[in-house]
This record gives C-alpha cells, structure tokens and sequence, in this order.
C-alpha cells in the first residue's frame, strides 16, 4: 500500500552536514540543483565540459569532472540520460561509492533492469518528480506542490567481485 506524505514531513536538517553531487546538469540536474541550493544544502554539480558545464557556471555552481563530484559527495543524484547513465556510472561513479553514501536516481529503469547494480553497503534510493523538471521554478514562487514517487528498491540484487550481478 503507498503511503503519501507532505511537505511538512520531511525534514531538511538530516542533510545539513552532507554534500550533494549533482551528476548531469540537464533538464532534471539543473532543476534539482538550484532548488537543493535554495533550500540550504550544500551541492556540487559533476558534468562533462559542454554547454551544461557552461551553464552549471553561469547558474554559480563550480561544475567538476563527474568522477570527481562522486568522490566528493555524501549524495550522488544520478540524473543522466537513461542511455548513457550505466557507462557513466561503472567508470566515473561506483569507483566512489562506499559504506554510507547514497545513490539516488530520478528514473527507474536503469535500477529496474539492473542495467546498473549498486553495492549493497550504499542506500539506494528514486526520487521522480511527476512533471517537467523546469516547472518547479514556476512553482515555487506561487507556493504550490506538484506530486513525486519516492522508492526504495530492493536490495536482493548483489554486486559479485567479478563485477557479475547476482539476483536472488
């Protein structure tokens, strides 16, 4: 059974003393970004150098190379393109993941299709937001709340040390 929550549910303060690495600066990224940054967190923004990259700089951010953003992050969100996210994420992600951190994802189907399969010492979490990234802008100011879906997947898949994922 779902269960829905409100704003007022939430509490900010248990990310007060982390860091959040926004990796992807596009339509999601920069959205999340900006407003995390209003709210009061501390964010980072990991992007390859392109217009994005450009962009992140323009909007205040200090954009880092992907990998680097991962390192230092207590947070990753992983809002790349569903295509490129499971390259991305092997070579410039996990590497940086360890006991304590947590991966979120703004769509499903990567982790859904075990296209990418965290190590199980790190909480795994999707946030999707049920509307165009750039409307919450809009929003804000006129003080309305749009709906998202909030999971956690399950964590019956594992991380082999060959790199194989096993299912159970």
């Amino acid at each position: 059974m779902a269960k829905f929550f409100a704003a007022t549910d939430a509490d900010p303060a248990v990310l007060s003393d982390k860091t959040i690495a926004v990796i992807g600066y596009g339509n999601q990224g920069r959205a999340q970004a900006i407003n995390l940054r209003r709210a009061g967190h501390r964010v980072i923004v990991g992007n390859q150098e392109d217009d994005s990259w450009r962009q992140a700089r323009d909007d205040g951010f200090q954009p880092l190379a992907m990998d680097a953003a991962a390192a230092r992050a207590d947070i990753v969100l992983l809002l790349l393109p569903d295509e490129i996210a499971p390259d991305v994420y092997r070579r410039m992600i996990e590497p940086h993941l360890s006991r304590g951190k947590t991966l979120d994802f703004a769509s499903g189907y990567n982790i859904t299709y075990k296209f990418i399969a965290p190590p199980r010492e790190i909480d795994v979490d999707w946030a999707n937001v049920l509307l165009v990234a750039s409307c919450p802008e809009s929003l804000r100011e006129t003080e309305q709340y749009v709906e998202a879906v909030l999971a956690r997947p399950g964590r019956n898949d594992r991380r082999e040390p060959d790199g194989s994922v096993s299912r159970r």
